[in-house]
């Protein structure tokens, strides 16, 4: 499923280039926020080739309050905040196998901790951005990459109390 032809999608020979370059570059992390949502994955030359071996990690930050996929889909009514990961989330997943985590409903950032053992990042969420009082910070995702490796590690799964399927 294509989200938008102006970024990755739109340029697959490109993208397969410029990630076959990085074959051979150890511990490759990308962090990127265009689409304001979270999510998490594995960079491949061919992204159709689930079997094929990662080059790196993707790491997509949300946004604050910027408009979400989720949002533009219902108009500006968005959904829960932080749905069970049905509909959108399963459907990019089936045509996605390289996400392991996408939420679209969300509003917040992430906080990268970046030390020379790897990089842990930290998903948090805000429970309104409709409101001027101090928001309440929620853990959606926290995800490790160690040192040397293209492996996302999930080491918390956030707060379930949410709708949070615990995926």
């Amino acid at each position: 499923m294509f989200l938008n032809l102006d970024q990755w999608d739109g340029f697959p020979a490109e993208r397969t280039r410029i990630l076959s370059a990085f074959r051979d570059v150890e511990n490759l992390v990308t962090i990127t926020g265009d689409l304001h949502s979270f999510g998490a994955g594995y960079l491949r030359p061919d992204f159709d080739n689930p079997l094929q071996r990662p080059v790196g990690v993707s790491l997509l930050g949300g946004s604050v309050t910027s408009s979400n996929l989720t949002e533009m889909a219902t108009f500006g009514q968005g959904g829960l905040l932080v749905p069970p990961e049905t509909d959108l989330t399963w459907a990019l997943r089936g045509s996605n196998p390289h996400l392991e985590y996408f939420n679209s409903a969300a509003h917040g950032y992430v906080v990268m901790d970046v030390t020379p053992a790897g990089i842990t990042a930290t998903m948090k969420a805000v429970r309104s951005i409709r409101s001027a009082a101090t928001p309440e910070l929620l853990t959606l995702r926290t995800f490790r990459v160690g040192e040397g490796t293209t492996r996302l590690e999930t080491v918390d799964r956030g707060t379930r109390a949410l709708g949070n399927a615990g995926r």
